[in-house]
C-alpha cells in the first residue's frame, strides 16, 4: 500500500464509487466533481492538476464541475486549510483507480496484455501503436467501481503537472469580465429583493407603519416576526424602495458595552474553561531563575468582502434551488431545510463564486433571505444583495481575544516553565443543520441567537511546538455582546501574536538572539528548516537586544499539523507621526508537496497581506448606542499603497503528503511585524491593532525601565 493510501479519506467511506468523483465524457474530456469550492483560493485549478497528471491527461481535457448538492459529495465547509488534504487525496485515489482501470480495460478490449497498455497524452497505447482514446472504453469498465485505496498514484519523480505552475483555470474569465461571479448572473424573469435591517448594531423591530406607503414596482412586501422583506421588478425600485421602507420603521435599541474598554468589559464575563494540555506551573515557576508575565489582546474584527454578500433563490414546482458563495452549501441546505420546514432533498443548492471570505460571512445569511422571498414569490428568482452598510454591520465578527502568559527561565536561559491562559468567544457559530445559525430564522422567531459554546478554534495554535518545560495552556471562552464566529484562522492569529511575541520578550530577557533562542526550543527538524532558511534570506545577523534595523520573526505550524511558515518582517517607523511603514516580508513555507508553486504562493502572499492590515489597521468599534460601521472609512484595511514587498520562499517536499496552507502565513504576520518594531524602537506593543495612536500612547506608558531601551 502507497503512503498516501495509508491516509485514506474517510469520505471516501461515504462516497466510495469512482463515478462519484470522475466520469467520462463522449469527447475524451474528463469531469471531476469535488465537493470543496472555489474561493478565489485556486483550489480548481490544483485538483485539476492532480487528476491530469494520474490520468496522463493534457489539462485542458479536464472539466471542473461547479459544486452542487445535486452532483457533488458532501465534504462539508471548504474551510480549515484541508482542500488539497481531503479532496485532493480522494480525487488523488480515484485517478489512481481509473488509470488503472482503463488499462485492464484495453488489455481485455484488445486481448493484449496489460504490461503492455500504456496511456499517454490523453490516449491509450499499446508500446507506440494507438489504440482508442478514453471514452471508447467507458462500457468496458465496471459502472459502480469502489476506490480501494490499493493502487498507487504516480511516483513524484514521474510527474510533468504537479509541482509545476499552471495557470489559474479561473482568471481569464475574470479577467475579460464575463459573468464569473453569483453578483453577475441574470436569469429569465429575475427579480430583485432586499431586506429590512437596523442601521444600529442589535436593535429589535418594533413597529413598521405601511399605511399608504406606495412602493414603485413593489411584488411582494414579506413580513415574519421581525424578518421584512420586499421584492421589486427592478433592482433601483428595490432600493429606493428599502430606503422608504426604513423611514416608516421604529427600533428598540439596547446599550452595548463601551469600546474603548472592552477587553475589561469581557474580562469580567462568566467562563467556561477548557484545558487544553495538563501542567502545574506554578512550583517550577517559583524555581525558575527569571521570570516574566505579560498579556495581549486583539480585538473584533471583521471580514471585510470586497464584495456584500448575495444570493439567488428559485421556488418552483415545490423545488427550492438557491445559488449560493457559502462556503458549505451541504451544512446550509440542512440548516435552510430546517428553518422553512422542508424536506432537504426539496433543495438543491448550487455554489458560485462571491466576495473572498475565508470565514463565516453574510454568504449563508443572504441565502436564508433570498429563499424566504423565493418561496414568498413562486416561480420568480430572486436576486438578493446586501448592502455594504448590512454587510460590516450584520455578519459574524472574529471575537475579541485576551491572552496573558507567565514564563520562567532556567539557570542556562531556557525556559522551564510556560502558563498560557486565554479568553475568547466561540469561534463557530456556522450553520449546523439546527436552524437557528442564520440571521433570518431568529428574526422571524424574535428570539437571540442560541451561543454555540466552546470551539477548538478559540484554542488554535495557543500550544507550540517549542520544548518549554512544564507547561499548561488553558482557553477561557465568554459569551459576549456581538455575534461571532469564524475569520481566517479562528483563534490562531492572536494565539500565535501572544506566544511568537512572548518567545520574543523571553530571548531578550535571556540575553539570547531571537532566532537562536527559538532553535534552542524546537526538535522538529522542518520548523527548524523554515526559520534557518527565513534568517538566511534575510541577512539576520545575531543581536541579544534592540539592533535598530527593523527586523521581527515569528514562526507557527498552523493547527501544529499543517504548514510550517517562518516570516521576517523589515520595518520603520515614522518618529513623527508613529506611522509604521513595513518595507519587506520575507515568508518561508513547508506545505509537504507542493500542487501548483503560483497557487501556494498566491494563498501565502494573501495571507500575508491580510495579515498585516488586521495587525495594523483593522478593529471593530460601536457607539454605546450601537451605531457603528457604515462605510471603509469607519473599518479601514490595508490600502494598495501601503502593501510592502513580498518574497515567498518554498521548500517542496515531493515524497511527503500535502500539508494545507490556505491560512498558514498569517498567524506569525502579527507577531513578527510587533517583534520587527520592538527592534526597530525598543518599544513593545501587546495590543492590536497597532496603530499610531496606540503607539504614543504606548510611549506615554512606559517605565523607567522600558524607556531605556527606546532608540527611536
Amino acid at each position: 500500500m502507497s503512503d498516501l493510501a495509508k491516509h485514506f479519506p474517510p469520505i471516501l467511506t461515504k462516497y466510495p464509487l469512482v463515478k462519484s468523483w470522475l466520469k467520462i465524457n463522449p469527447d475524451n474530456t474528463v469531469s471531476v466533481f469535488p465537493g470543496k469550492v472555489e474561493l478565489g483560493q485556486g483550489i480548481r485549478t490544483a485538483l485539476a492538476q492532480i487528476v491530469a497528471e494520474e490520468l496522463e491527461l493534457p489539462l485542458q481535457q479536464i472539466c471542473i464541475s461547479e459544486v452542487t448538492t445535486q452532483d457533488s459529495p458532501d465534504e462539508g465547509y471548504t474551510a480549515g486549510s484541508a482542500s488539497l488534504e481531503q479532496s485532493g487525496l480522494a480525487l488523488r485515489l480515484a485517478a489512481a483507480q481509473l488509470r488503472e482501470s482503463l488499462r485492464r480495460a484495453a488489455a481485455l478490449r484488445y486481448e493484449t496484455p496489460l504490461e503492455l497498455i500504456d496511456l499517454k497524452d490523453g490516449k491509450v497505447w499499446q508500446n507506440e501503436t494507438f489504440l482508442c482514446g478514453y471514452a471508447e472504453l467507458k462500457d468496458w469498465l465496471e459502472p459502480d467501481e469502489t476506490i480501494s485505496g490499493q493502487i498507487a498514484p504516480k511516483s513524484p519523480n514521474t510527474h510533468k503537472l504537479i509541482g509545476q505552475a499552471t495557470q489559474r483555470l479561473d482568471i481569464l474569465a475574470k479577467v475579460k469580465g464575463e459573468a464569473s461571479f453569483l453578483h453577475d448572473i441574470r436569469l429569465p424573469e429575475m427579480v430583485h429583493g432586499r431586506i429590512l435591517r437596523p442601521t444600529v448594531y442589535g436593535a429589535k423591530l418594533k413597529s413598521l407603519d405601511i399605511t399608504g406607503l406606495e412602493l414603485t414596482g413593489l411584488i411582494r412586501l414579506e413580513r415574519q416576526g421581525n424578518f421584512v422583506g420586499l421584492v421589486c421588478q427592478e433592482e433601483y425600485q428595490a432600493v429606493k424602495a428599502l430606503e422608504k421602507l426604513t423611514q416608516r420603521a421604529t427600533w428598540e435599541t439596547f446599550e452595548l458595552p463601551h469600546f474603548a474598554n472592552i477587553h475589561n468589559h469581557l474580562r469580567a464575563l462568566v467562563t467556561e474553561d477548557v484545558v487544553v494540555k495538563e501542567g502545574n506551573p506554578e512550583a517550577t515557576l517559583e524555581r525558575s531563575e527569571k521570570r516574566l508575565e505579560a498579556s495581549y489582546t486583539t480585538p473584533y474584527q471583521a471580514h471585510t468582502s470586497v464584495a456584500p454578500s448575495c444570493a439567488i433563490a428559485l421556488f418552483k414546482d415545490e423545488h427550492l434551488t438557491v445559488w449560493t458563495h457559502s462556503q458549505g452549501i451541504y451544512p446550509l441546505r440542512r440548516e435552510l431545510a430546517k428553518l422553512l420546514n422542508r424536506p432537504e432533498d426539496s433543495l438543491t443548492l448550487i455554489h458560485k463564486e462571491g466576495p473572498g471570505c475565508y470565514g463565516h460571512n453574510g454568504a449563508d445569511d443572504v441565502a436564508a433571505d433570498a429563499a424566504l422571498l423565493a418561496l414568498a414569490v413562486p416561480g420568480k428568482p430572486v436576486r438578493v444583495l446586501w448592502s455594504l452598510e448590512q454587510e460590516l454591520q450584520h455578519e459574524p465578527y472574529s471575537p475579541a481575544m485576551m491572552l496573558d502568559i507567565k514564563a520562567g527561565l532556567a539557570a542556562n536561559g531556557k525556559v522551564n516553565v510556560w502558563d498560557f491562559t486565554g479568553l475568547t468567544d466561540t469561534h463557530v457559530g456556522r450553520p449546523g443543520g439546527t436552524g437557528d445559525r442564520l440571521r433570518a430564522g431568529w428574526e422571524r422567531s424574535g428570539t437571540q441567537l442560541k451561543w454555540p459554546g466552546p470551539s477548538e478554534g478559540g484554542y488554535r495554535n495557543a500550544e507550540t511546538l517549542y520544548n518549554l518545560g512544564e507547561a499548561k495552556v488553558t482557553t477561557k471562552f465568554y459569551q459576549g455582546p456581538l455575534r461571532v464566529s469564524a475569520l481566517r484562522t479562528l483563534g490562531a492569529f492572536a494565539n500565535t501574536f501572544a506566544n511568537e511575541s512572548f518567545m520574543d520578550e523571553l530571548a531578550y530577557l535571556a540575553g539570547s538572539d531571537p532566532v537562536a533562542f527559538r532553535l534552542e526550543h524546537l526538535d522538529d527538524r522542518r520548523a527548524r528548516a523554515v526559520i534557518e532558511i527565513a534568517a538566511q534570506k534575510a541577512n539576520w545577523q545575531a543581536h541579544a537586544s534592540p539592533s535598530g534595523q527593523g527586523l521581527g520573526i515569528a514562526f507557527a505550524r498552523y493547527k501544529n499539523v499543517k504548514a510550517y511558515v517562518a516570516q521576517i518582517v523589515k520595518l520603520t517607523l515614522n518618529s513623527e507621526t508613529a506611522e509604521i511603514q513595513i518595507e519587506k516580508v520575507i515568508t518561508v513555507c513547508d506545505a509537504g508537496q507542493i500542487i501548483n508553486p503560483d497557487g501556494l504562493k498566491n494563498q501565502l502572499e494573501g495571507g500575508t497581506v491580510q495579515g498585516i492590515s488586521r495587525t495594523l489597521y483593522e478593529e471593530v468599534h460601536f457607539d454605546w448606542d450601537g451605531d457603528g460601521m457604515h462605510d471603509w472609512d469607519a473599518y479601514r484595511v490595508i490600502g494598495f499603497e501601503t502593501i510592502p514587498e513580498i518574497e515567498t520562499f518554498l521548500i517542496d517536499q515531493p515524497a511527503l503528503p500535502i500539508l494545507g496552507a490556505g491560512e498558514a502565513s498569517m498567524p506569525p504576520m502579527a507577531a513578527a511585524i510587533a517583534n520587527a518594531l520592538y527592534d526597530a524602537t525598543g518599544i513593545r506593543m501587546r495590543d492590536l491593532p497597532i496603530t499610531p495612536e496606540r503607539i504614543k500612547k504606548r510611549l506615554e506608558t512606559l517605565s523607567e525601565t522600558e524607556l531605556e531601551k527606546v532608540i527611536l
